[in-house]
């Protein structure tokens, strides 16, 4: 949020997945942010002056969505993250309308630890207790 506040960003995460390892900077950085009026919620830029926005209030109002574990995968396409606790697994291309829930339903584990990218398949890995 710009102003002279902090809006908290954590969970910082460069796109595409393959400039991780070196290479060009990618065009885009995913972040958790908070802000007064939508709690902690996914944002992105481009680094540059102006290109910082919400990617989805995924909890609509003040309460925080939490979003972790934010991962590329692909050729950096896509992101995906988990949020509300990490319970619900989540994929975006960075707009709203291409903000998706994974498999319509709450993951059923307790705990998520992170995703991994397997070939073509993202597997998000967790446990049960």
């Amino acid at each position: 949020m710009p102003g002279a506040g902090s809006s908290s960003p954590t969970g910082l995460s460069p796109a595409p997945f393959r400039n991780l390892f070196g290479g060009d900077v990618g065009s885009l950085l995913y972040f958790a942010a908070t802000t007064p009026t939508t709690g902690e919620e996914l944002w992105v830029t481009e680094g540059l002056p102006g290109t910082t926005r919400m990617v989805l209030d995924l909890v609509p109002g003040t309460a925080p969505s939490w979003p972790k574990h934010i991962t590329q995968f692909g050729a950096g396409d896509y992101v995906a993250f988990t949020a509300t606790s990490s319970s619900r697994a989540f994929v975006t291309d960075g707009s709203a309308a291409g903000t998706r829930e994974v498999c319509g339903s709450a993951v059923s584990v307790s705990q998520t630890h992170e995703f991994t990218q397997v070939g073509c398949d993202l597997w998000l890995v967790g446990s049960s207790g």
